[in-house]
């Protein structure tokens, strides 16, 4: 399956109200300065990366959307508040790829700024033996790259506090085979202060 090609799915928020936790640290300008500069770096490293056919956007916020078509994304508009939450979110971007017919997905959090094309490159070539292969964040909690086949048995596990754990435990409760991936550069996020 080395020439498989992968749909990248990045969800972005109005880059405005991004990044609320670091709101005692940070003021509105800079942090919404800093979700758009790591947001574009994640779309870049992307776009570097041959196995992936195309990447998608799905944000509520007009600006990501305008940035995120010039870095060659496709954007889909968060249907909130019919779906509100991550995992609701995602699982409804997920389900559009796959009516239009993609069948391998890489969900890919926007606030990795020290992620390369590589790793978009090692979940691909993974995913080629692997029915999941999910990328934990440093503390082992939070998925920050979830690469999986279409259509996927289930929801995803986005959005709760242990996204990690539940996602290795529905994928042995389902009987799919997965990999584990840790890369520091997949694990490095900024959510809250201590991150900085």
């Amino acid at each position: 399956m080395s020439d498989a090609r992968t749909c990248v799915l990045v969800p972005m928020k109005a880059f405005g109200r991004a990044k609320s936790r670091l709101r005692d640290h940070l003021d509105d300008l800079a942090r919404s300065s800093l979700a758009r500069r790591m947001f574009e770096r994640v779309l870049t490293e992307v776009r570097a990366c041959e196995r992936v056919q195309s990447t998608v956007v799905v944000t509520d916020g007009a600006e990501v959307a305008q940035v995120a078509r010039a870095l060659g994304a496709d954007v889909l508009t968060d249907p909130v508040p019919t779906l509100p939450g991550l995992g609701p979110l995602i699982d409804w971007g997920l389900g559009q790829l796959h009516a239009q017919a993609h069948t391998r997905a890489v969900v890919l959090m926007a606030d990795l700024p020290t992620m390369e094309f590589t790793d978009v490159l090692a979940l691909c070539t993974l995913l080629d033996h692997y029915d999941v292969v999910a990328a934990p964040d440093r503390r082992g909690r939070s998925t920050n790259a979830l690469a999986l086949h279409l259509p996927h048995p289930a929801k995803t596990a986005f959005g709760h506090p242990d996204s990690y754990t539940a996602h290795r435990a529905q994928a042995q409760a389902l009987g799919l085979t997965l990999f584990e991936l840790r890369s520091p550069r997949l694990a490095h996020d900024l959510d809250v202060a201590a991150d900085l």
